[in-house]
């Protein structure tokens, strides 16, 4: 995994960006008060 240390850095920023919209995605969705999405039962 040596080829991915060249982008360790960009690796690392875009990891962070993508966890920050997830948290911004679940707390909004929590203090709008938007419903879930349905289970799928098989």
């Amino acid at each position: 995994m040596n080829f991915l240390r060249n982008y360790s850095s960009q690796i690392l920023g875009v990891t962070r960006i993508v966890t920050g919209l997830c948290f911004l995605e679940h707390g909004t969705s929590k203090l709008l008060n938007f419903r879930r999405a349905p289970c799928i039962r098989r």
